[in-house]
């Protein structure tokens, strides 16, 4: 186990030295599909150490550090309410948890006291997020059924005909799996998409305020895996027409 001195007595400066090297990148739970390990972005890494400061800091305002905190102390800190409404929102909150457990990883700390919350956490118990933020199931399964799908044509003028339908249809997904703003979607950039796939086949997007809405701030979201199978393709032809067509900007989504 490597010495926790450091991360106990200035556990961001720590953090800010380990989030940029191959060592914080091999904590991740799966490599993507070409096997390339690869360092977060200058744009993911802000949103790591913002994320870890909030942290470390309730933790030290419980009179605690990283070395001490316990498993039961890391589930109140993701299930605190404040006025009657959730602190964080289950997604999030779990995201606060598995960035504590891959610094923890790295430490060699075992147990791993967020692993264990991680495992520990019942969702059924954990207060609701807020009603109207999410879309049950089959809410969810009428508005993919009410999506745009290319309608069959006769004649293909290019490779590329009918593209915006297919944006547009894909855009909506990740508005609707990943939670995003409106705003959010469309100032989507193509460096705040993860290329790291986790064990459940979800994607991070790391939005951060750069070309977008006044009000946005820098987060990460979790793609599901349904998400992340309808935006793979769109990129990959959004890469093509980079190429072909020398589509201009670095929106995910571009207008034209």
């Amino acid at each position: 186990m490597k010495n926790l001195t450091s991360w106990d007595s200035d556990p961001v400066q720590a953090f800010k030295e380990l989030v940029h090297t191959d060592a914080f990148a091999k904590t991740a739970q799966r490599l993507p599909t070409d096997g390339l390990l690869r360092n977060v972005s200058n744009e993911s890494a802000k949103t790591y150490v913002a994320m870890f400061t909030n942290v470390t800091s309730w933790i030290a305002g419980q009179g605690k550090t990283l070395s001490t905190v316990t498993q039961s102390d890391l589930v109140r800190f993701v299930s605190r309410v404040d006025g009657g409404k959730r602190v964080l929102n289950s997604k999030i909150g779990y995201r606060y948890l598995r960035l504590l457990e891959r610094c923890y990883e790295y430490l060699g700390v075992i147990p791993n006291p967020a692993k264990q919350a991680i495992v520990a956490t019942d969702h059924a118990e954990m207060p609701k997020d807020d009603a109207g933020r999410s879309l049950s199931p089959e809410q969810l399964q009428r508005f993919f059924d009410a999506l745009p799908v290319d309608p069959p044509r006769r004649r293909r003028v290019t490779a590329f005909d009918g593209w915006k339908r297919r944006r547009d249809r894909t855009m909506q997904v990740v508005m609707a799996l990943a939670g995003l703003r409106v705003a959010e979607a469309i100032g989507l950039l193509v460096h705040e998409v993860g290329h790291q796939v986790a064990l459940d086949g979800s994607v991070e997007l790391t939005i951060t305020p750069e070309e977008k809405h006044d009000t946005s701030y820098e987060h990460i979201v979790p793609l599901s895996r349904e998400g992340a199978a309808e935006l793979r393709p769109w990129l990959d032809e959004r890469e093509r027409m980079v190429d072909q067509l020398a589509l201009p900007g670095e929106f995910v989504f571009p207008a034209n």
